[in-house]
């Protein structure tokens, strides 16, 4: 049978007795059987997640709009919180008239970056073989989505204690 009072005097007594942490507080006495202790835990939540991504556009030369041609695109990111984040980017399907002769791939996507560094996303951008003459004076427009959450590590186990 569960009996209040012993176990009111067993937590009082693990509470005053076992964790070093809250060494020199004592609980007071209510009465011969009783006793109670309060305590506090205090802390302050981390910072939102945040990133940044320098303002850029990325203009394409006709130069680099040939068959066949490939080259890479990075994204530098920052992350601007206090905490590890996950941030990934997604390469959108390719628009624009000469959408069909474009194909985008994901190099590096993802990645895990520390208060305050940075890390950069990569795609490769290939235009196939195709030399039709109806590609003169087509365009091409690949609009990248780059997301980010706090990493796993951030939060504190179940077992977390004070």
């Amino acid at each position: 049978m569960f009996n209040t009072r012993k176990s009111a005097l067993v937590i009082a007594a693990l509470l005053s007795l076992g964790a070093p942490a809250l060494a020199g507080t004592s609980s007071t006495q209510t009465d011969y059987d009783n006793a109670t202790l309060s305590l506090s835990a205090d802390g302050t939540y981390a910072q939102a997640v945040s990133f940044s991504v320098p303002s850029t556009t990325v203009t394409l030369s006709a130069e680099q709009i040939r068959p066949g041609n490939s080259f890479t695109l990075s994204i530098p990111v920052t992350n601007t919180t206090d905490r590890d984040i996950n941030v990934s980017a997604v390469a959108q399907a390719p628009s624009g008239t000469g959408a069909a002769h474009l194909k985008v791939s994901g190099v590096s996507t993802t990645a895990t970056i520390k208060p305050g560094e940075d890390a950069t996303l990569t795609f490769t951008l290939t235009f196939d073989n195709s030399t039709d003459a109806a590609q003169a004076g087509q365009t091409v427009q690949v609009v990248f989505d780059v997301s980010a959450t706090a990493n796993m590590n951030n939060t504190s186990s179940s077992g977390s204690s004070f």
